[in-house]
């Protein structure tokens, strides 16, 4: 599934799954079924916008710590692919699950498995997380990620 977005780059809805989904559960926790539906996509739009900046700040926070060797980069690193590549991966599994058990007699749990972390290392490919790239939509708050961070280490350089 792609749509097209104001530049004209293409967006994978699946890679962006979490985010949405996400949106939907906080708008779901804010409204009630009685609220128009038009006021639901929009905040579900909303909160996944807000959520795709809130993961290039984080972005641009791993760029600065690979960049001075902290070793808080592991979990904070690990922490993103989970949230960011994982989540994609386990949406889809079941489907996938579901088309292959349809099409293959034999072994279709190992070519679940296979397709599925094919899936993850799209996914993962799409956020390039330890490469110092950003779209230029997202790249004020993947600069803030990193500025902030530089600031916070080099305020505590001293303890």
């Amino acid at each position: 599934m792609h749509i097209n977005d104001i530049n004209g780059q293409r967006i994978e809805l699946i890679v962006y799954s979490p985010l949405i989904f996400l949106g939907y559960f906080i708008t779901k926790a804010i409204l009630n079924a009685d609220t128009d539906k038009i006021l639901w996509i929009a905040l579900i739009i909303i909160f996944a916008f807000i959520f795709y900046f809130i993961i290039y700040f984080l972005k641009g926070v791993l760029i600065a710590l690979k960049h001075n060797a902290k070793f808080i980069l592991g979990p904070a690193f690990y922490n993103r692919v989970i949230i960011t590549c994982v989540l994609p991966e386990w949406i889809v599994f079941n489907p996938l699950e579901n088309i292959i058990a349809h099409y293959a007699d034999t072994n279709h749990k190992i070519l679940t498995w296979i397709f599925a972390g094919a899936f993850g290392l799209y996914v993962y490919s799409r956020y390039h997380f330890l490469t110092n790239i950003a779209p230029t939509s997202a790249f004020p708050y993947y600069q803030r990620g990193i500025i902030m961070t530089m600031h916070l280490l080099n305020l505590t350089k001293n303890f």
